[in-house]
């Protein structure tokens, strides 16, 4: 019988893997669940499993290589750089300790874990995540993953405060201003290390009830959130700092960070309208492609210079752009109507003739 072929009714062929197994690797198991469902750094996995050990007093009489060594058929590894990584050797092993962890060793983990993520990730109903604002110092010393990004290897620094922040606002936790003041200030303090990756959630904090005057005012805070904000987040943090005139916003009176926010981010609109136009248009122009055979680059360069000289580009900036500020009721932007960067999405173009039903 193949692998695969058990891997069809996979729980009876895990039940027996994990009944040979002693306590500690069963305890690594879980722990490894507990913190991600892909590639994490082995190290994390140890810091969270000798913490673990630690805080529940089980002793541990045999070494962690000797650990992972026993679990060599239920993990895979790989090693990028210095670094180790290990997942579960097929998606089906997390489903079984998903089913058979039992609640009494949820809690137990939860209880005594290293990292926030394994409440995060066990505490579904958010119960746990609740009752930590009730001892806030208890928040303040789990640890947090880095940031990470799909088919990277990257790590990005993160702090809890940010998972306080974003809990009180996801949760509607009523905590004192104090810790929301205090939060901000640790992210602030680390600056763009921490805002690349939060600054949403930091945008929330400062929408909450309360005064944050202190850094809606900071101009060296407020240019470094208006940098990583999206369209629609940064007209949020336009109407948190800027100031308005019979329900309007004075473009000229913005301070220049906040201008160059505002047109680029209108510059993005632009081009995404403008590829959007091409992508709509796409079709009709292949079909003059009546050559049987042709260089895709050549074809890629014609069919989109030929859409766009029938195409008022101008125009189409101007309007969008005016339609935009008017939205979000700006005036004085006459300015920003004639400086348009827009990038033309040429691999989108390319695809959509290689996949083409008519080539």
């Amino acid at each position: 019988q193949s692998f695969l072929d058990v891997l069809e009714k996979p729980h009876a062929l895990w039940e027996n893997e994990m009944k040979a197994l002693n306590e500690y690797a069963r305890i690594y198991l879980n722990l490894l669940y507990s913190l991600s469902d892909t590639w994490i750094k082995v190290d994390y996995v140890k810091e969270a499993f000798l913490g673990y050990l630690e805080k529940t007093g089980i002793v541990y009489e045999e070494t962690f290589d000797k650990t992972r060594a026993s679990l060599n058929h239920l993990l895979k590894y790989e090693k990028y750089g210095t670094v180790d990584k290990v997942t579960f050797i097929h998606p089906s092993v997390m489903d079984y300790i998903q089913k058979e962890l039992a609640e009494s060793e949820r809690e137990k983990i939860i209880k005594n874990a290293v990292y926030f993520e394994q409440i995060e990730r066990l505490d579904k109903e958010k119960k746990e995540i609740r009752l930590l604002f009730d001892n806030v110092e208890k928040f303040l010393r789990l640890k947090v993953l880095p940031y990470t990004f799909a088919n990277s290897h990257i790590e990005f620094f993160n702090c809890i405060v940010v998972k306080i922040l974003h809990y009180i606002v996801e949760l509607n936790i009523k905590v004192e201003e104090e810790l929301v003041v205090c939060c901000l200030e640790i992210v602030f303090e680390y600056g763009r290390l921490l805002l690349a990756h939060s600054a949403t959630v930091i945008l929330k904090a400062l929408s909450l009830k309360g005064d944050f005057t202190e850094f809606l005012i900071n101009e060296t805070y407020m240019e470094a959130l208006f940098d990583y904000l999206d369209y629609e987040q940064m007209w949020k943090l336009v109407e948190l700092t800027c100031d308005k005139t019979e329900d309007y916003f004075d473009f000229k009176t913005f301070k220049p960070y906040v201008q160059q926010a505002v047109e680029f981010r209108l510059n993005n609109a632009v081009e995404q309208k403008v590829n959007e136009l091409i992508e709509n248009e796409l079709e009709d122009y292949l079909e003059n492609l009546d050559e049987e055979e042709f260089d895709c680059d050549d074809a890629v360069e014609q069919i989109v210079q030929d859409i766009l000289d029938d195409m008022d580009i101008e125009k189409v900036a101007s309007e969008t752009k005016i339609e935009l500020c008017e939205k979000h009721h700006l005036k004085n932007y006459e300015e920003l109507l004639d400086r348009n960067e827009i990038e033309i999405d040429y691999d989108f173009v390319r695809d959509f003739i290689i996949n083409s039903d008519n080539r």
